[in-house]
């Protein structure tokens, strides 16, 4: 992928989101440390609390080219380019199991689950490879642009939501 942020804005604001602070997102009980690990982002309102979140998508090169913004309850915009699979960038290619969810959230929570999975069982800081649509149900083209890498694993599991869209796209996809 030789996509570059070309505006200058977006160049800008990706940059100042990059030092935006890494916090944990209670409401899902995700620690800080899985957040971290897919450097996703926070704003805080005038009172001090989370009131956006910023979740990163890189392009083939694990090269930042864009944020997916939610701002709390649920809207959506997005800085510079969202492609490709969130989460995608801190996963080698290949091995047993990886997971595909619908939203940048309901990857972190999976990601936490199987943490903690993990970590019970005595293999701490482990888990398997767990990546997010990057429009939800609407992603065929994302899916089949990383059709290669999501064949390099065993298994891919498709954990998408239960309404007819991800249900329609859940056969669509496998």
């Amino acid at each position: 992928g030789e996509e570059k942020v070309t505006d200058m804005r977006d160049f800008k604001e990706l940059n100042a989101i990059a030092e935006y602070p890494v916090r944990g997102f209670s409401t899902r009980k995700i620690r800080k440390e899985i957040a971290e690990f897919y450097e996703c982002r926070v704003s805080y309102d005038e009172e001090g609390e989370v009131d956006t979140h910023y979740y990163p998508y890189h392009n083939d090169d694990n090269k930042l080219v864009g944020y997916k913004v939610r701002q709390l309850p649920k809207k959506f915009w997005a800085v510079g380019k969202i492609q490709g699979l969130f989460g995608r960038a801190q996963f080698n290619k290949g091995g047993k199991r990886v997971v595909v969810t619908e939203g940048e959230i309901d990857c972190l929570t999976v990601a936490q689950a199987s943490h903690n999975y993990y970590t019970k069982s005595g293999k701490s800081g482990v888990f398997y490879p767990v990546v997010s649509l990057p429009k939800g149900a609407g992603s065929k083209k994302d899916i089949i642009a990383n059709r290669e890498w999501l064949r390099s694993f065993d298994e891919v599991i498709l954990c998408y939501d239960q309404d007819e869209p991800g249900r329609e796209a859940a056969k669509d996809h496998a």
